[in-house]
This record gives structure tokens, C-alpha cells and sequence, in this order.
């Protein structure tokens, strides 16, 4: 308060610790000789200073949301008192937290193609086919934090976008995983997800490869994990859909391994190799596969398509190589072994 009133000295503090040191020396009461209407016009000063600095600069710092909630919790220690008041605005302050994190989930569709060079045959196909009119490959990303109150949300709109349509199973099993004693009263009434006439699914504008870009997903809790991607992977599955997640943070892959919406490391390699092999008998794939990068997914993809259109395994190495296959074995002296040169890597 001295600094705000142009009091900048340094005798400011001086005066200050002279005045504890003889309130703690002294034996008289300095609260009993000074007058009460000194110590009235202090607080007044104060507390003026600090309900204007609270209630009216601070209007133009915060969000509508917030100085809501400011307001309301001043209003609350009015009436109320100030315990019972300052707990009414945590309270509110959680709902208003609860309630903006679920409407910043976003879900755009995206057009992305990976950086691998094909051969001139093998690139018109992708062109025509997995990039055309009617995509085969289709990229959504993905932004905000994720948990039960947008899960259900952002399932839906990606179901409108794909073409997907719950059957009544689906609708039983999606209801069974959302939160609350009897599931969420919007699929239970409506098993076509959208609200929109979807009896007949729309089959031709169904893609055969889905990529989820994570990179902007800053959080996921359990429930939307099961009850968002690992229902979207069963159904794609049904459906002859593979579903690819990339750039998860840490804390989301573990999410997601941990609750069995991605498979775990090993079990994930053989899915990969399983779906490159046109000769083995791949089964469906109900969970997420993870990628790093989503060019290193898209390149997955369109591998995969042009497998299924030239029905011939692709001989292309791939162009994202991991470090555990630059590194060979461990010797006994325990340095790695590298089985490439620098300058064939690069």
C-alpha cells in the first residue's frame, strides 16, 4: 500500500521495523492508546483499496467466467459470512472449470499426407483413392483435455464425420460405459449418434484408415479413454476400420496402454507386422494403434492401401526409422554396436 501511494524511500521500511521492534520491546499496549477512529480510517483504506482493485480493475483480466465466479463469491461472504462464502466459490469455481474443460474439446478434420516418396504408380493411387474425393484415409486432430463430459461428445462427431452408425448392441455397450448409474440419457435415446436420420449407414464415404493427431490432447482421464477411443476402435473394427493414434504425451500413451485402449509395446509390433503381411490372417484390430508422428502413421495407411489395391506386398523401406534399430546389440564391455554409418543414415 506505501508503494501504490508513492511512499518509494527506503525509511518506509526503516520506520516500519523500528515499530515492531518497540511494540515487542515495550511493555504498553500501543492498541489501547492509539484512538480506535485511527485504526478504523487504516482499515477502511484497505479494505476500499482492495475491494476496488478486485471487484473493478480486475474486470478487464479475467474471463466472463470468471469474474462471475469472483462476483458471486463476494456476494456469497455477504450474506453467508466469510468461511461458509469462500467455500461457495470453490464450489463454483469447480463447476465452472468442469463445465468450460468439457466445451473446449475440439475434434477438425484435417488433410495430411506423409512425407514418404512413392513410386509415380503407387502415388496416383494413393491420389485417386485414399486421397480423393471419397478419402480412404482421413486425419482428425484433436485439442484441449479430454475426460467424461466431452467424451461422449467428441465420439459423436467423429462417428458423423466417418459415416458410422451405432447398432442397438453398440448403443447398449456405449451406454453401460459412460458414467452414471444409468449410462448417458442421450444414447439411450437416440442410437444414431448425431440425432439425425441415419438408418441407413452411408457406407461409400466410410474410410478405411483413421488417424487421430494428440499432439494438442493435454489430458485424458480413464473414462474417456474407455469410453471414447476404445469404443470408436470396436466399432471401426466391425466395420474393417483401422484406427491410429499419434504424438501422445506421455501421461495420455499411458493412459491408453494402461486401460487396454492401445495394445502394449510387443503386442503392438506384431499388429503392425500382422496388417503388413498380406499373407498372414490379421484379425480385427479393437484397439489403437500408436505411432509417434502422424507422417510415420499416414505412411502406415498408405502402405496398407496400396497393398490392398495392387494386392502386392511394397518393398519401400519405410522412412521413419527407430533408434532401437540404428543400435545392435550390447557387448561385454556394455557400448552399443551401431549397424549403420552416420552418413547412410542421414
Amino acid at each position: 500500500f506505501a508503494y501504490r501511494t508513492g511512499c518509494r524511500s527506503k525509511w518506509v521500511g526503516i520506520f516500519i521495523m523500528i515499530m515492531f521492534i518497540a511494540d515487542v520491546v515495550s511493555k504498553v499496549n500501543f492498541l489501547s492508546v492509539l484512538p480506535l477512529f485511527f485504526l478504523g480510517a487504516t482499515l477502511i483504506f484497505i479494505g476500499w483499496d482492495l475491494l476496488y482493485e478486485w471487484l473493478w480493475e480486475v474486470r478487464e483480466k479475467l474471463l466472463l467466467t470468471e469474474y462471475l465466479v469472483l462476483i458471486a463469491t463476494f456476494i456469497a461472504i455477504q450474506i453467508i459470512g466469510i468461511d461458509a462464502g469462500i467455500l461457495f466459490g470453490v464450489v463454483v469455481a469447480i463447476i465452472d472449470h468442469v463445465v468450460t474443460t468439457a466445451q473446449v474439446t475440439t475434434v477438425t478434420r484435417v488433410v495430411k499426407r506423409s512425407r514418404a516418396v512413392w513410386k509415380p504408380e503407387d502415388w496416383k493411387l494413393l491420389q485417386d483413392n485414399a486421397y480423393g474425393r471419397v478419402a480412404k484415409i482421413v486425419t482428425f486432430e484433436i485439442k484441449g483435455s479430454l475426460f467424461f463430459g466431452s467424451s461422449i461428445q467428441l465420439l459423436q462427431n467423429i462417428s458423423e464425420d466417418i459415416g458410422l452408425e451405432a447398432t442397438q448392441e453398440e448403443t447398449q455397450e456405449l451406454t453401460m460405459a459412460s458414467p452414471g448409474p444409468r449410462g448417458h440419457p442421450r444414447l439411450a435415446k437416440n442410437h444414431s449418434f448425431t440425432g439425425r436420420n441415419l438408418i441407413q449407414p452411408n457406407i461409400r464415404r466410410r474410410p478405411d484408415y483413421v488417424v487421430l493427431d494428440l499432439s494438442h490432447l493435454n489430458n485424458l482421464d480413464a473414462s474417456a479413454a474407455r469410453g471414447c477411443f476404445l469404443q470408436l476402435a470396436k466399432m471401426c473394427a466391425k466395420r474393417g476400420i483401422v484406427v491410429c493414434a499419434t504424438s501422445a504425451l506421455p501421461r495420455v500413451e499411458w493412459m491408453m496402454r494402461s486401460h487396454d485402449v492401445a495394445y502394449a509395446l510387443e503386442e503392438e509390433e506384431q499388429v503392425k507386422q500382422s496388417l503388413l503381411d498380406a499373407e498372414s490372417e490379421v484379425e480385427e484390430t479393437e484397439r489403437v494403434i500408436l505411432f509417434l508422428t502422424v507422417h510415420e502413421a499416414l505412411e502406415f495407411c498408405e502402405n496398407l492401401m496400396i497393398q490392398k489395391l495392387t494386392q502386392k506386398i511394397t518393398s519401400k523401406r519405410p522412412s521413419f526409422i527407430r533408434l532401437d534399430e540404428l543400435i545392435g546389440p550390447m557387448d561385454n564391455v556394455g557400448a552399443s554396436v551401431p549397424k549403420e554409418t552416420l552418413p547412410h543414415i542421414f
